[in-house]
């Protein structure tokens, strides 16, 4: 996490401090390795934790499983999520993980997290470095009394980290112990299943990108990507543009036959990006009924990417064809209305001028063309953003997406 979002989050944290909210941070990890802030809040302050952190922009993803609680935001370049536990942390007494003064876990009981977090099969390499810093602070006789409640080889463990054997650490669980996380274990995988269940009917989110060519549409999509993949949200891109059928691929070798001859009898070359016009009455007709089958079939496709991935991201989409000089406006509009609509529907655009500059190779009339074409669908726009500022474009679009449900 960036030092931006670091000073954010405390920020936040004393805040909730001076509003009397019990809470801690199970670690202090997230200030250089990630975005994920783990920390536990007492259930009575559920209420005054939410108000705060929303407050400060966070958005509320779910209550599912009943004992988590999921707070998103999009800060300086960075998905922060807020993964907090409800109470006590999973198998853990609150006398030893309890709520004190703080919102920091004092050394003793940090270092007995890390061992408890190996104990669950964590790698150590995760936590050596933290250890290392705080083992000269550690009351080992503490230590091992807590542990001790867990694990039958205590003294072997704190023997280990005082030595900083720190690859030889292996906590065996005490038999009741291993009760207690074989009911985590089969709770959690139980949520699981229910949560799969209830992510088929609720999808993650498809965003899609249109504008016309120089507006910065794909720049935009690709920047999604980006800083979705710094976070926990994998994405998948996939370019949705019309010039290729996936779906309905023989189309491909006759619509490259039709548009080689059309070439052919126009062989002028302006040095511009030819735009080719076909003098038909019947195309204009049938185009847009060929595509809305193309998009329906790819809308089924990007099904499972649903739900493999957090963010499904497709730069251009089927209402592009109202751009087409060779598609009946009228039916295009029509059939988008009948297509499933994607989850943020994102339009890019700029002045003409700035496209002009940027695309000196397609000829002015047709940017202005495209401009106007789009303008004609904006009701199927969840978002318009202008190009000029990508981070401020780009933040528009993030919170867009948040407040659809980023899962």
């Amino acid at each position: 996490m960036n030092q931006e979002g670091v000073e954010f989050i405390l920020k936040v944290a004393e805040e909730l401090r001076k509003e009397g909210v019990r809470f801690f941070f199970l670690d202090e990890r997230w200030k250089d390795e990630g975005r994920d802030v783990d920390l536990c809040v007492h259930r009575e302050d559920l209420t005054k934790f939410h108000d705060v952190v929303t407050k400060n922009g966070f958005v509320f993803l779910s209550k599912f499983p009943p004992w988590k609680r999921f707070y998103v935001t999009y800060r300086a370049g960075d998905i922060i999520l807020l993964d907090v536990h409800v109470g006590k942390y999973e198998g853990v007494s609150e006398e030893i993980l309890g709520f004190g003064e703080g919102y920091w876990l004092d050394p003793t009981r940090q270092t007995f997290y890390y061992i408890y977090r190996i104990g669950l099969g964590e790698p150590h390499t995760k936590y050596t470095r933290y250890l290392e810093d705080i083992l000269p602070q550690v009351d080992f006789e503490k230590l091992e009394k807590y542990l001790r409640v867990y694990f039958k080889n205590s003294a072997e463990l704190v023997e280990k980290l005082r030595a900083g054997k720190f690859d030889e650490i292996k906590p065996e669980h005490r038999l009741g112990h291993t009760a207690i996380r074989a009911f985590y274990y089969s709770r959690n995988t139980f949520f699981k299943l229910l949560r799969f269940m209830w992510k088929l009917a609720h999808p993650s989110p498809h965003v899609v990108f249109l504008g016309p060519n120089g507006s910065g549409k794909t720049t935009l999509a690709k920047l999604l990507v980006e800083v979705a993949k710094k976070g926990k949200f994998t994405p998948y891109y996939e370019y949705g543009g019309r010039y290729t059928f996936r779906c309905l691929k023989p189309i491909n070798w006759l619509r490259d036959a039709v548009r080689g001859r059309k070439r052919g009898e126009n062989s002028r070359n302006t040095g511009q990006k030819e735009i080719i016009r076909y003098d038909s009455r019947v195309l204009p007709l049938l185009l847009p009924f060929v595509y809305y089958l193309e998009y329906l079939l790819r809308t089924l496709c990007l099904y499972p990417k649903r739900l493999r991935y957090k963010l499904v991201v497709t730069d251009r989409w089927f209402y592009d064809l109202i751009t087409s000089p060779n598609a009946s406006k009228g039916l295009t509009k029509f059939l988008s209305r009948l297509l499933p609509k994607p989850t943020v529907v994102v339009y890019v655009y700029n002045d003409p001028e700035v496209l002009m500059a940027r695309r000196p190779e397609i000829p002015a009339e047709v940017l202005r063309e495209q401009l106007k074409g789009f303008e004609e669908i904006s009701g199927f726009f969840d978002v318009r953003v202008k190009s000029d500022s990508k981070e401020k474009a780009l933040e528009k679009v993030i919170k867009a997406v948040l407040e659809k449900g980023l899962s």
